[in-house]
């Protein structure tokens, strides 16, 4: 079972994945991606917070559609409780290293 909105953490992102939260600290339902997605849809204003829980792979977080506007690379492992980009992420692409 995963923690309510109040209690949600970093461990509530599976093994994998990418995990983005609606607030800071990692609040809310987080979003998941294990791969490249060009459009995030409805969630892609809501990214306040981030786990990259793989293991060999950094995400590069982008603030169009189509991997356009480079905000930053989160490395494996990196957790991230309040992000602060001058837009918002709107696409994710997996790269090897950041």
């Amino acid at each position: 079972m995963s923690a309510s909105a109040a209690q949600a953490a970093p461990s509530d992102c599976p093994t994998g994945n990418f995990c983005m939260w609606p607030e800071f600290n990692h609040r809310g339902a987080p979003q998941q991606y294990s791969w490249n997605k060009s459009d995030l849809g409805s969630f892609k204003n809501r990214d306040r917070s981030s786990y990259n829980r793989m293991s060999q792979a950094g995400m590069e977080l982008y603030s169009q559609t189509g991997y356009v506007g480079y905000i930053a690379c989160s490395r494996p492992g990196a957790v991230w409780t309040h992000h602060s980009p001058a837009t918002d992420t709107e696409s994710l692409r997996k790269v090897s290293s950041c």
